[in-house]
């Protein structure tokens, strides 16, 4: 097939020719290919005013291509996918390189405007899911991938690359009508760019320490990432409608993910010092609900 766009905020028509065939090789076995070309417009309230951009990039185009094979059995779906996503006018993007939380961004030292002038992703990706309508499913999969980007400074990891991945899903519904989910996730850590810093001399005697504007070359990498949550959740039939109750624990172990840097530059004794504190991620968070249908 083709899709054809048309983005009148920015006076560009794309057209995306896209083919995929699928082969049953047996009752219980699927053969995958597809490839094809994408078109992904710049949306209305993505463009980063804050950051002082009036004008809208043109389309970010791709080519894609995937290769699978699918099997079945015993309750069991097993699927494996080899797939690779070449990008073309990559549309330009703005990043906090600490990694840390702000309310204000881009008043910060460390943003970044990222420009690559092209891209790749390829990779591998294994799934196995089970469902056999019971009480039980269980869902797992892991993925490895590459994402590179090439921008005037050379060859750079994407921003956000996780080169492992994975999770588990996990849910049981009891008799009383109960249903338990429990689900394990990680992946490697980002890419990072690290800071650095300089002293200017404003006169005989008077410094001032100053932060270097961050290149976009990923360098480091930030520690992995995994977490555990639960849920419990049950729906009541009412004489008026339904009432549908949950609570949950998002990070059930507490566990400190790390998600950027802080930093903290001074002379000590004449010498420029550089010390940095890790940031993380949200730790565990209970959470409860409920939602009456009527």
């Amino acid at each position: 097939g083709v899709r054809g766009d048309r983005h009148t905020w920015t006076g560009q028509s794309t057209l995306a020719p896209r083919f995929s065939a699928r082969w049953d090789a047996t009752p219980r076995t699927q053969l995958r290919a597809a490839i094809g070309t994408y078109a992904q417009a710049q949306a209305l309230h993505d463009l980063a005013v804050v950051d002082g951009d009036s004008l809208f990039a043109r389309a970010e185009r791709s080519l894609q291509r995937i290769v699978g094979v699918e099997h079945a059995v015993a309750g069991w779906t097993l699927r494996a996918e080899a797939f690779e996503r070449r990008l073309r006018e990559p549309r330009e993007r703005w990043l906090s390189t600490d990694g840390d939380l702000d309310p204000f961004p881009e008043g910060q030292l460390d943003r970044l405007r990222f420009a690559p002038d092209s891209g790749r992703v390829r990779g591998a990706e294994f799934l196995a899911s089970y469902d056999r309508g019971g009480r039980v499913r269980a869902t797992a999969w892991y993925a490895h991938m590459n994402g590179t980007a090439w921008t005037s400074f050379g060859e750079t990891p994407r921003p956000f690359e996780e080169r492992h991945s994975g999770a588990i899903d996990l849910a049981a519904r009891q008799a009383s009508g109960w249903t338990w989910a429990l689900a394990w996730s990680f992946h490697s850590g980002w890419p990072n760019v690290p800071a650095s810093f300089r002293v200017d001399t404003l006169a005989p005697g008077q410094f001032a320490i100053e932060r270097n504007a961050p290149t976009p070359t990923f360098t480091e990498r930030l520690d992995a990432y995994q977490r555990v949550d639960i849920r419990v959740s049950r729906r009541f039939t009412l004489r008026r409608g339904t009432l549908s109750v949950f609570a949950e624990v998002f990070n059930l172990f507490d566990r400190a993910n790390h998600s950027g840097w802080s930093y903290d530059a001074f002379l000590n004794a004449g010498r420029l010092t550089v010390q940095r504190t890790p940031e993380s991620f949200i730790g565990r968070l209970p959470t409860a609900g409920f939602r009456w249908e009527f």
